[in-house]
């Protein structure tokens, strides 16, 4: 039944083909394949100059996160790393009970 109804639309579609493949046939130049082998190496050439030029960006900006990360922790932890460096100079200036805050 379903064949019956659609029969019709299957031969259009049959006849269509033959004309697509009597065109691309008839044209000359480069058959499908060869454009799509064509456009592969194009994107295979695209991906690796891409590569090139941006892996030194992306290896700067990982190494300014890396180093913005270590200023962050630096800068949290100041007040302890001069705690020693106060302590000295307290004592030095005889102020003893300022160095034991």
């Amino acid at each position: 039944d379903m064949v019956r109804e659609n029969f019709a639309l299957f031969l259009r579609c049959a006849d269509g083909i033959d004309v697509f493949n009597e065109k691309t046939l008839a044209q000359s130049g480069p058959s499908v394949v060869d454009r799509l082998n064509r456009l592969d190496a194009l994107a295979e050439s695209c991906t690796h100059q891409a590569k090139k030029s941006f892996k030194p960006l992306l290896d700067n900006a990982n190494e300014v996160r890396k180093v913005q990360s270590a200023l962050a922790v630096l800068q949290r932890v100041a007040p302890m790393l001069q705690a020693p460096y106060l302590m000295r100079q307290h004592v030095e200036n005889g102020r003893f009970s300022s160095a034991l805050k």
